[in-house]
């Protein structure tokens, strides 16, 4: 029961943070699905053939901001409409 429990807090958690950054865009549909797949797998999966996946990478500074983590690639590779969003790596990134 205690990884019940968890998994519980963990659903509501995940709830509050989508819904405060929902907020902020009123006219976006939002949806949570869960997937026991790799997360590549699901992405694409839920995506289906409809359906443009933006990914992008959280690396941070030097090479690492160049490079797209396992599953921004496996989308990449899998996904039928794909854009890849790049952030210009901040002032404190550049110094790592």
């Amino acid at each position: 029961m205690k990884l019940a429990r968890q998994l519980e807090a963990a659903h509501e958690r995940l709830r509050q943070v989508v819904d405060e950054v929902a907020s902020g865009f009123p006219g976006v549909d939002v949806e949570i699905t869960e997937s026991t797949s790799h997360p590549a797998d699901a992405i694409v999966e839920e995506a289906g053939t409809d359906s443009l996946v933006v990914v992008g990478s959280r690396g941070h500074g030097g090479l690492a901001s160049l490079l797209l983590g396992s599953v921004s690639r496996g989308v990449l590779h899998r996904a039928v409409a794909v854009a890849v969003v790049r952030v210009a790596p901040s002032e404190s990134d550049a110094h790592q």
